[in-house]
């Protein structure tokens, strides 16, 4: 599971959590969740190319959509609006939901 909170208008680490979630999904050997936090959600917005590292966002999310990696982002995150037209299938995801999943996942990573 990777719980990505960072917020990748800032930062690199989202882009690269993403890029190591397609990594690991194309190996098909593990199931993958990604779970995008706050200013996370952005990652799937229209204009992901502006974005640090947004080629990653570009290459990578349809990878992981196509391998059948589960996708969440926070329940009634402040960025949700910005998501209109995602063109990527997500279901929202309350902390309580989360803390259930992560208890019962074998590796959480943290970006």
């Amino acid at each position: 599971m990777f719980v990505i909170t960072g917020d990748p208008e800032a930062s690199h680490r989202p882009a690269e959590a993403i890029r190591i979630a397609a990594a690991l999904m194309a190996w098909k050997k593990v199931d993958v969740t990604v779970y995008l936090h706050d200013a996370a959600t952005l990652a799937l917005c229209e204009w992901r190319w502006d974005l640090v590292d947004g080629d990653f966002f570009e290459s990578y999310l349809p990878t992981l959509e196509q391998l059948g990696a589960d996708l969440f982002i926070q329940k009634g995150s402040a960025h949700l609006s910005e998501l209109e037209g995602c063109r990527f299938a997500f279901e929202e995801m309350d902390e309580e939901q989360l803390a259930a999943r992560a208890a019962h996942t074998t590796n959480l990573m943290r970006f």
